[in-house]
């Protein structure tokens, strides 16, 4: 049996699952977002197939303890809250918000698909890529001509559809790139056009 779903868990949602029994189903699917499927349910992602499955995420650092741990870890992985639908593979950005702070400071990747736990909606393992040396600001987000149109909530917290920020990926890039010349190598792996479409 061959079932087509947009999303892998929607197999479940449209109450499939009970309907396969003991009958072996391979789901077809444009994004693979069930983290244990049963055996007998094999799953083929074409975005991951073509390559176009990577995604940039925003994630936030608000919380004093948070920002804390940031400015202090020398930890090569962590565990972090992250967007629901941040998949293994995905980059975050890290967008510090409070006192003094309002801006990217942080790039991480994911090591696991999000999953909810300790009351975040997406929690889980990230490698650390960079803490910026000069992080982007909310006035370079402001000032620019393509990034001014992100949502930007005072106080300077990013809200709404700007969870993806994969549409805006080329021109952070290179803001991070020009402010902070020496990750051009650890950072050229995610690049656009390489690490996203």
């Amino acid at each position: 049996m061959i079932e087509f779903e947009y999303d892998s868990k929607n197999f479940i949602t449209h109450n499939h699952l009970k309907e396969l029994g003991c009958r072996k189903c391979t789901v077809v699917c444009w994004d693979d977002n069930w983290q244990k499927p049963p055996n007998r349910v094999s799953i083929i992602s074409l975005s991951k197939e073509l390559g176009l499955s990577n995604r940039v995420r925003l994630s936030h650092a608000q919380d004093q303890e948070d920002l804390r741990f940031l400015d202090t870890t020398r930890a090569k992985t962590c565990p972090w809250s992250m967007p629901a639908k941040t998949k293994k593979g995905d980059l975050l950005l890290v967008w510090r918000s409070g006192p003094k702070q309002s801006r990217f400071h942080d790039i991480f990747e994911a090591l696991e698909n999000a999953a909810p736990k300790h009351g975040y909606s997406g929690y889980g393992r990230c490698k650390i890529i960079s803490h910026l040396e000069n992080p982007v600001t909310l006035q370079d987000i402001k000032n620019h001509n393509v990034l001014g149109n992100l949502s930007i909530k005072e106080p300077q917290f990013f809200m709404g559809p700007n969870t993806d920020l994969t549409p805006y990926w080329p021109w952070l890039y290179q803001l991070i790139i020009d402010r902070n010349p020496k990750l051009k190598r650890v950072l050229y792996p995610f690049s656009p056009g390489r690490f996203t479409i």
